[in-house]
């Protein structure tokens, strides 16, 4: 159920009815409406991720009364033997499915097309941060199983997060949520802003970075436009996507943090793991650079600190050699950046840009062959300028005819719409916070504020692409 489809907007308002109608009913009962919602949002969960594939529902079950099994395990006495067993046994689904399968499938030993469970990669980390924060002693264990249950699989992240925390989440769960009508305006305000981002700009610059992919004799210029602007697909794909989660999230009351803060806008490829995918990298800061020592150690030793965490990072995306030099890159590059002091927004992005080719491709061979065509950017410049000074035509008409061939492998593939909203995006960014509640529009005037919502409706509603693509981040 993607949650930019009507369906899922059918299933959030029925929802949304069962939970504020039943919240009513019970009035000053509590403990009733406590349970009542704990109870309500994880059938919801439970809903929600038997759509996806029922088959797959034992898993999330198996996640569940493995995280409150082995929370009160740990809760009584807590040792490092019985924190790794429980991590292991929390991180068995995962093992098993993303990556046993992936060996046996190279080996020849199984063969066909697999499908992970939904979120696995997400909700498996979620459930870690759980027993971690009780035996660390930061959480009181939850002797009742639902809250646990409900934090492991609540239905607006289950599929591709944010990676929630559990101190920052079941607090919440324990308290009322009576109806609010700032904070339900609020939901449905940035839950727009993350429809924008993926349907009105992300999804519709997916032809033009499929139509080059896919070009036998795509020219370099082409190549390197396809990979800038599958930096802003993937990058608007997925915080579009932690909007509607937050913005859904925020119906209901509940408050999750926010998953990305202008990543594009870093001066170093540190910093940009600062504000890329927030829960993410907070995860592997705390559960995996801490632990290996942080910065607290030798130099050398934070070289191979980084180097693991950012290696670990790769695995987590994906069992494949591309996936696993992606994050071998971005180790790299934040090594670098402890040399060498000089920070530069562009230099950053091109460095994310080019770590992002090996994200996107099919095989390292396939990544190779991209960058090495940007070789030839330089020739095919000149030969631009050359093709302007002959044949007929005005000088603006030849050049736009030479720039197309260039860049236009199909001559049906239109970037002027989406192009121009990802301007007015990237304009934008550099004035306001990217956060939720949009607080810079809150914070204008009346008219100015209530014209701008209505835009972003009207984009939604009318330049929204004519055919969705999953989220990107629904493979992992």
């Amino acid at each position: 159920m993607p949650v930019y489809t009507k369906l899922y907007g059918a299933f959030v308002l029925v929802l949304f009815v069962l939970y504020f109608g039943g919240i009513g009913l019970l009035r000053q009962n509590e403990k009733r409406i406590t349970v009542y919602s704990q109870a309500l949002l994880f059938l919801a969960g439970l809903v929600f991720y038997a759509y996806a594939g029922v088959l797959f529902v034992p898993v999330l079950l198996y996640e569940c009364a493995a995280a409150w099994s082995f929370g009160l395990f740990l809760a009584k006495k807590t040792t490092g033997v019985k924190k790794g067993i429980a991590v292991f046994c929390l991180l068995l689904p995962l093992l098993l499915f993303k990556y046993l399968r992936y060996l046996l499938t190279l080996t020849g030993i199984l063969s066909g097309t697999f499908f992970l469970p939904l979120g696995i990669s997400f909700f498996t980390l979620q459930s870690i941060t759980y027993v971690l924060a009780v035996a660390g002693g930061e959480l009181p264990v939850e002797k009742n199983p639902l809250p646990v249950a409900l934090f492991v699989s609540f239905f607006p992240s289950i599929s591709s997060g944010p990676i929630l925390r559990a101190k920052q989440m079941l607090p919440q769960f324990g308290r009322v949520r009576p109806f609010d009508y700032e904070t339900v305006t609020d939901g449905l305000k940035v839950t727009t802003w993350g429809l924008f981002q993926k349907l009105v700009i992300a999804d519709n610059l997916v032809p033009y970075i499929v139509s080059v992919k896919g070009a036998q004799d795509a020219s370099g210029t082409a190549q390197l436009l396809a990979a800038v602007l599958y930096s802003f697909q993937l990058y608007l794909d997925f915080s579009g996507y932690s909007c509607i989660v937050i913005g859904t999230a925020q119906l209901f009351g509940f408050r999750i943090p926010q998953n990305f803060d202008h990543p594009y806008l870093s001066e170093s490829v540190s910093e940009f793991w600062h504000r890329w995918h927030i829960s993410f990298s907070s995860f592997l800061r705390d559960y995996v650079y801490f632990p290996l020592g942080g910065s607290r150690v030798r130099e050398g030793r934070i070289y191979c600190n980084l180097l693991v965490t950012f290696l670990i990072s790769g695995i987590w995306h994906g069992n494949g050699m591309t996936f696993l030099l992606w994050g071998l890159l971005h180790g790299l590059f934040i090594c670098l950046d402890r040399l060498w002091k000089k920070r530069s927004v562009l230099l950053t992005f091109l460095l994310v840009t080019v770590a992002w080719v090996f994200f996107a491709a099919e095989s390292v061979k396939d990544a190779l062959l991209t960058i090495a065509s940007f070789v030839r950017i330089p020739g095919e410049l000149l030969q631009l300028v050359a093709q302007m000074k002959g044949g007929g035509g005005g000088t603006w008409e030849r050049l736009a005819t030479a720039w197309n061939r260039l860049v236009f492998p199909e001559a049906d593939v239109f970037l002027l719409q989406p192009v121009v909203f990802l301007l007015l995006f990237c304009g934008s960014s550099l004035f306001t916070k990217n956060h939720p509640g949009l607080p810079w529009i809150r914070g204008q005037k009346p008219l100015l504020r209530w014209s701008c919502y209505l835009l972003l409706i009207g984009a939604v509603l009318f330049f929204h692409a004519a055919a969705p693509v999953n989220f990107i981040y629904n493979q992992f």
